[in-house]
């Protein structure tokens, strides 16, 4: 999550451009993400094609781009990375506090905590013929975004929605914020009195699920259906990707190599319903 990219070149969608890594394809053929995205330190060098390039470089009326991945040499070399992104050098988002309700305390900026860190290292396993190369990335990130909700009141729960048929006035306009809304009986077509849903026809277990699954809400804005709940939402990732190279050279001319890519994440997808979590792999 987070990690694969696609490419856009030449007008093309993203459906028409190809990846290749050390000369194999590596992106999902279904909607052409790259399916493995390497870390900086590990990259020996990239070239993008585009327009009219060779055939043995085809399937694609895009671009084309291939990435050559680092091997050991004779010296033992590394590196040591760390990217970070903190809420602390950002701006706050616009609509985070846009139009609360006055008295009410200011929300806090969202949180954001990225650390994408990882190390290089490569080396000879015989001098001038095979060496061996490995690359580690972590990922350990919390981001905020804000999301909102709209969870029915009390009266609604009940059956009570007479409140639809006099919407309250805009002060910016002087014109209601909607039209009234009519609650219509299926059995009889005519509308129910005063909009109120009798206690009889409510269904137990359609009661029970709102109870159960929708929380009460946490304010009441002046369009009874406008959101009435708003919070920022931390959906964290922890992910870890490791990549190993061993290359072996037979002549100057004639060279093999094997390599091993495994890439896996953990995406907590929280959601402002509590009661609906998602865990994505």
């Amino acid at each position: 999550p987070g990690q694969g990219i696609s490419v856009i070149a030449n007008g093309q969608r993203e459906i028409h451009q190809s990846v290749s890594m050390d000369g194999v394809e590596a992106v999902m053929p279904l909607y052409n993400i790259t399916s493995w995205t390497p870390s900086i330190d590990a990259v020996e060098e990239f070239k993008v094609q585009t327009a009219s390039y060779s055939a043995e470089y085809g399937q694609g009326a895009g671009a084309h781009i291939q990435i050559s991945m680092k091997s050991g040499t004779n010296q033992l070399r590394g590196t040591v990375f760390e990217f970070l992104r903190n809420d602390k050098l950002d701006a706050e988002n616009y609509f985070l506090n846009f139009e609360r309700p006055a008295g009410a305390a200011r929300l806090p900026k969202d949180r954001l905590r990225r650390n994408q860190f990882g190390a290089f290292v490569g080396g000879p396993i015989i001098r001038n013929k095979t060496f061996w190369s490995f690359n580690y990335e972590g990922r350990r990130e919390v981001k905020e975004s804000l999301t909102t909700a709209w969870w029915p009141n009390q009266d609604f729960r009940r059956g009570d929605l007479s409140a639809l048929l006099n919407p309250a006035v805009n002060p910016s306009t002087g014109r209601p914020f909607r039209a009234p809304i009519l609650i219509y009986d299926p059995l009889t077509g005519d509308p129910f009195a005063n909009n109120i849903i009798p206690a009889s026809r409510l269904h137990r277990g359609a009661q029970n699920l709102i109870t159960q699954f929708l929380p009460p809400p946490d304010f009441q804005q002046a369009d009874i259906l406008d959101f009435t709940a708003r919070r920022p939402i931390a959906r964290p990732i922890r992910a870890n990707q490791f990549f190993g190279r061993v290359d072996h050279n037979f002549s100057p001319s004639d060279r093999v190599f094997g390599r091993i890519a495994i890439d896996h994440a953990i995406w907590d997808r929280h959601d402002i319903n509590p009661n609906f979590p998602e865990l994505v792999q």
